[in-house]
């Protein structure tokens, strides 16, 4: 590159882009396109930025403006080949912000560029937070998340779909949901996050003494669980339906069905999910566990078995009915919340079509 700056005439340069190995030939031919007074702007725009970062001296946001702005105009200028070059020889770490910046504006390039030292600030306060325990997570600054979300939420679609593009895999899912957030509610939620991930381990923690189930220490303790359930579900509502839908591929497989129709969940039947997964949980232990009983004692407790083997398919039954209601009084909130939103023709008879099935469902 130091070469071809010392070129002038545009001939030449086609012929030293000529030269070049076949994977830098279409960068240095697209360069070459470039008029001279733009190349020469954007060079010493890349070079002042170079200096500054090496010296230290990033606060100046007049300066962070006008170069990414230099750079970004020259770069998003340049064809698909040339940026395909660019990607390829790119750190991993620069590609997704090199994907996002061939499809940004100008003027979300500019909000950015000037705030790249609070940014960066916050970027390593994010890095520097332990996130392993729920007491680590108060490290986390909101305003930090907050800001770099609104820069993100500012990107256009085609910038955000690029970025999600670059990002690993298991990550994607996050993004999309952040683009679904609101920034205030996104950092309610980060400030909340200790007592949060500490109300999700009551949740995932039942009460697993069987015979305990009468005594006031089992009791105190379900009631913890419902209290921590309902505080998850509380904040869980806050967040927009599309980005719950996007969250739910990262959450436990047990509660993906909840997300479905979080809208139609009051608080009360909260109580009645958590015993649904809790039987779920234990109908996939007993399948895996073995009879290891003799047949004398089999035989001799037949009835008395019986008779418990009876009540529990009751219990079980009544279970089932518990959970249709609950299914039914959900499906008809977010009904009937959809059909408020806009009750046009198509939607009151989707409405009542809805109804009809969950009732026959329910029956059936």
């Amino acid at each position: 590159f130091e070469q071809f700056k010392l070129l002038v005439k545009t001939t030449d340069k086609i012929s030293f882009a000529n030269s070049q190995p076949a994977n830098l030939r279409p960068l240095f031919s697209a360069i070459a396109k470039i008029p001279n007074n733009e190349l020469n702007l954007t060079i010493q725009a890349g070079e002042k930025l170079a200096n500054s970062i090496k010296n230290g001296n990033t606060n100046d946001a007049k300066m962070l403006e006008d170069t990414f702005s230099q750079l970004h105009k020259t770069y998003k200028a340049l064809p698909i080949e040339a940026t395909r070059v660019i990607m390829s020889q790119a750190p991993a770490q620069a590609r997704p912000i090199l994907a996002v910046a061939k499809e940004m504006d100008e003027k979300t390039v500019k909000n950015i560029a000037k705030d790249i030292p609070d940014i960066v600030e916050a970027g390593k306060k994010l890095q520097d937070s332990n996130t392993k325990n729920a007491d680590s997570l108060s490290h986390i600054d909101p305003d930090a998340v907050g800001r770099i979300h609104s820069h993100y939420k500012a990107l256009n679609n085609k910038a955000k779909r690029a970025l999600i593009k670059e990002i690993p895999e298991q990550a994607r899912p996050m993004a999309k949901a952040m683009a679904h957030m609101e920034t205030k509610i996104l950092c309610s939620i980060v400030n909340q996050l200790p007592e949060l991930t500490k109300a999700m381990e009551i949740v995932m923690k039942k009460n697993d003494n069987g015979n305990n189930n009468g005594t006031n220490d089992a009791k105190i303790a379900e009631l913890k669980r419902l209290e921590a359930a309902k505080k998850l579900h509380r904040v869980f509502k806050q967040i927009p339906s599309k980005a719950r839908q996007e969250m739910a591929e990262v959450l436990p497989k047990e509660v993906r069905g909840v997300v479905e129709m979080a809208d139609g969940i009051a608080e009360d039947d909260i109580g009645i999910i958590l015993n649904t997964i809790d039987d779920k949980s234990n109908n996939s232990n007993n399948n895996n566990m073995h009879d290891d009983d003799g047949g004398e004692d089999e035989d001799i407790n037949n009835i008395e078995k019986g008779r418990k083997k009876k009540t529990k398919e009751q219990i079980q039954k009544e279970k089932m009915m518990q959970g249709a209601k609950l299914v039914a009084r959900a499906e008809a909130r977010r009904l009937w919340k959809w059909v408020l939103a806009g009750p046009t023709s198509l939607r009151v008879l989707t409405f009542l079509c809805g109804t009809s099935l969950i009732i026959s469902g329910s029956i059936g």
